[in-house]
């Protein structure tokens, strides 16, 4: 089901980003054994903003959520 905050917006100086209401995302990460850490990461479909690049799990809020509710969705639906 899409969202209402699906959509791009545009700021002051010109520039798109997607998210009508803004956008939230989770950084994911997990200790390592040998020590340092791993970090949770999603490749972008092609046909996506910024396609085929990397990016942290995440998207654009709806209305109605909370900045933590919009990044827990996302990361559910983008990470499984």
């Amino acid at each position: 089901m899409r969202g209402d905050g699906d959509g791009w917006a545009e700021s002051p100086d010109g520039t798109r980003q997607w998210g009508r209401f803004g956008a939230a995302g989770l950084l994911l990460r997990a200790p390592l054994a040998g020590g340092g850490s791993a970090v949770l990461l999603h490749h972008r479909a092609a046909w996506t903003h910024q396609g085929g690049t990397w990016a942290l799990p995440g998207g654009a809020r709806d209305s109605h959520e909370t900045s933590v509710h919009a990044a827990v969705r996302e990361a559910e639906e983008e990470a499984g």
